[in-house]
Formats: structure tokens, sequence, C-alpha cells
């Protein structure tokens, strides 16, 4: 038995930083055509609304025409949001039930971009009380165009819960 011996090659630095280019680009083509736009790709940032739901300095507001969810159904609800707009608050809310802390709905927003935002639950604004109150925000502009909200019956009653959804922008 002869043992065979492999020489490896150390790579110079020229290829290494090619090789991580290369890479690097390969990746950011796919992310960037994801968006519809690769010039623009922007990342929305989503945090809890608080207490007054995140209106401070918003001062246009757009409220859906209450509505009614029923098991499995999902209400698609549009948006107009201008250009310009930094800041999203969304505020769904189905507590005005007798069985309250039972019932799950659930929040889906896809922007005009082609991202898809959620799908948001009753905790994913730190509180389980049947609303979901988050802001969406993002250092320069917010894609601008029609957004919808889907509104999902997870597991409500067949009666249904009758639910508002508040959209304000800045």
């Amino acid at each position: 038995m002869h043992a065979e011996s492999i020489t490896v090659q150390p790579m110079h630095a020229e290829k290494i930083v090619l090789s991580i280019l290369v890479a690097a680009a390969l990746l950011f083509v796919p992310c960037a055509a994801a968006t519809g736009d690769a010039g623009s790709a922007s990342t929305i940032i989503v945090s809890p609304a608080g207490d007054q739901n995140g209106i401070t300095g918003l001062v246009n507001g757009v409220r859906s025409i209450d509505g009614w969810i029923y098991p499995g159904e999902t209400d698609v609800i549009n948006k107009y949001i201008p250009p310009g707009t930094t800041r999203i608050s969304v505020r769904l809310d189905w507590s005005g039930h007798q069985h309250s802390g039972t019932d799950s709905v659930s929040l889906t927003i896809y922007p005009p971009d082609g991202s898809v935002l959620g799908a948001y639950q009753d905790s994913a604004d730190g509180k389980i009380d049947e609303k979901i109150s988050l802001v969406f925000s993002d250092a320069t502009t917010l894609p601008a165009g029609t957004w919808q909200f889907h509104v999902h019956g997870d597991s409500v009653p067949a009666c249904g819960d009758a639910y508002t959804l508040n959209v304000l922008y800045a």
C-alpha cells in the first residue's frame, strides 16, 4: 500500500476576495429581484404600537368599514399608502364579543413591493387581548401604493366575530 500525498496550494488573497464578492452577488440578485425593484430594496421594521396604538405624529388615518370574520374565512382590505410614508400604525380589534379570550384571528399584510408581513397573531404586540397593534416603519420610506390587509378567522365561532381595522400613517 502506498499512501498518496495531496498538496494543497494556499489561495492568494485576491482569489479569496473575488470568491466572496461573487458569492455575495449571487445572493443579492435573488433578494433584490424578490422585491420587484433591485434599486429600492428596503427593510420594514415591525414593532408593538404601545398603549396609544403608535398614533403620536400620525395625522393621516384610514378606517376600514367594520367587518365580520367567520371560521376559515379571509377578508381582504385594500388601503392606499402615499409616497413619502415612513410609518404605518395598524390595529386590528376583534375583542367586542361575549366569549373573550377564546377566539383567534390573524393578520397578514402584503405591501405593494411583493413582500409579506406576518401572519401576526394576538400576541404579536406583546399582549393577549384580542387586538393586534403594530407599527411598521422604515428609515427612508415605506412602499407606496395599495397595501392589502388579510384578516383571517383562525378559530372563531360559526356565528363569526366583529372586527375593526384601523390604519394610520405619516
